[in-house]
């Protein structure tokens, strides 16, 4: 039996979709800043909103690849790849963009507007990690 090797990327989408802080703060780098916070301060404001998501009752987030849809915006560039996390029980999503590079995550941040090429079920509450709205949902619960 051969050992399956994953990228860090990969690693990253499976703890995103298990709400996993603990194994995302180790496999991510210590030295990159994330949505333009240090690691420790996105992280923290990300566990946030996993306790939102769990909160909320989620146990876990469905996954659905899109693209962001606003054209002044750097998540259109080659390395950018962008997916929305929806929880599996309820409507709430947060939709991220990842900068990737040779499996290795460079940034990562929220997008503002993102499109799929396909409905997305359940796609109607976001949950933010901005800062500057930080803890907010739109849900009226």
């Amino acid at each position: 039996m051969s050992e399956t090797s994953y990228t860090q990327f990969e690693q990253v989408l499976h703890y995103f979709r298990q709400m996993d802080l603990v194994l995302l703060d180790l496999i991510l780098d210590e030295h990159r800043t994330y949505q333009s916070m240090h690691r420790k301060k996105f992280l923290s404001m990300l566990g946030t909103v996993f306790q939102i998501f769990k909160k909320k009752g989620n146990t876990q987030l469905l996954v659905y690849p899109g693209t962001c849809a606003n054209d002044t915006c750097s998540g259109c560039l080659p390395d950018m790849i962008g997916y929305c996390f929806i929880g599996e029980s309820t409507p709430h999503y947060l939709a991220m963009i990842f900068e990737v590079k040779d499996g290795r995550v460079l940034d990562m941040f929220e997008c503002t507007d993102m499109q799929h090429e396909q409905a997305v079920p359940g796609k109607q509450y976001r949950i933010r990690i901005d800062p500057m709205i930080f803890n907010q949902d739109e849900s009226e619960d």
